[in-house]
C-alpha cells in the first residue's frame, strides 16, 4: 500500500474507527511504502547477529491461547540481551521507535525501490530516523521488548507491503 493509498484508506474509515487506529501503525506502514531511488539492495546481505541461534522461522504458525494466529513473517535470532546488532545492508533509517506495544524497540531501513528491513524487540537503538547507515554498523542491541518471550532479534524483509522470507537473502536454510 502506497502512502497516498494509506491516507485514502484512513479517510474512508468510519469516524469512530479513525480515532482508534494508533498513529504509530500508520508510521510503520508509511515507512514500508517508501519508493526511493537508493540502490543499497543490490549488495549481499550479512547476518545481523554473530553466534546467534535461529529460534523462529518465516511462515511458522503461531498459536495464542490455543487459537491459530497470523504466521510469523520474520526470522528470529536468539542471543543474550545486550548482544550487538549489525546492519544487514546499507540503508536509511525511516522508523526508529524505542517502545512499540508488540515489537518493542523497532527500526525500519529503506534500501531502495520498496525494499525495507525491520529489526524488532531491541533493547537499545543506536541510530536515528533519517540517518544513513553502512552495512556492518552496530545499530542497537538485542532485547526482549514488546511482546517477546525472551531475548531475541526479529528481522523482517519487505518489498513495499509484501513480506518476504529474510533467510532467502541471508543464505540461511530453514
Amino acid at each position: 500500500m502506497r502512502a497516498n493509498q494509506l491516507l485514502q484508506w484512513k479517510l474512508e474509515l468510519p469516524e469512530k474507527m479513525r480515532s482508534s487506529v494508533p498513529p504509530v501503525c500508520f508510521r510503520s506502514v508509511l515507512a514500508r511504502a517508501i519508493d526511493s531511488n537508493l540502490t543499497f539492495f543490490i549488495k549481499k546481505f550479512i547476518v545481523p547477529v554473530e553466534n546467534a541461534i535461529i529460534s523462529g522461522v518465516y511462515g511458522s504458525q503461531r498459536i495464542l491461547n490455543g487459537k491459530p494466529k497470523w504466521p510469523h513473517y520474520g526470522l528470529d535470532f536468539a542471543a543474550d540481551e545486550g548482544t550487538k546488532i549489525k546492519a544487514m545492508l546499507d540503508g536509511k533509517v525511516t522508523l526508529a521507535e524505542p517502545d512499540l506495544f508488540y515489537t518493542g524497540g523497532t527500526l525500519i531501513f529503506d534500501h531502495g525501490h520498496g525494499i525495507s528491513t525491520l529489526y524488532m524487540h531491541m533493547q537499545k537503538i543506536l541510530v536515528k530516523k533519517g540517518q544513513q547507515i553502512k552495512q556492518g554498523d552496530v545499530i542497537g542491541t538485542i532485547g526482549s521488548t514488546g511482546r517477546a518471550t525472551g531475548a531475541h532479534l526479529d528481522v523482517r524483509l519487505n518489498w513495499f507491503q509484501t513480506r518476504l522470507d529474510p533467510a532467502t537473502v541471508l543464505n540461511i536454510k530453514n
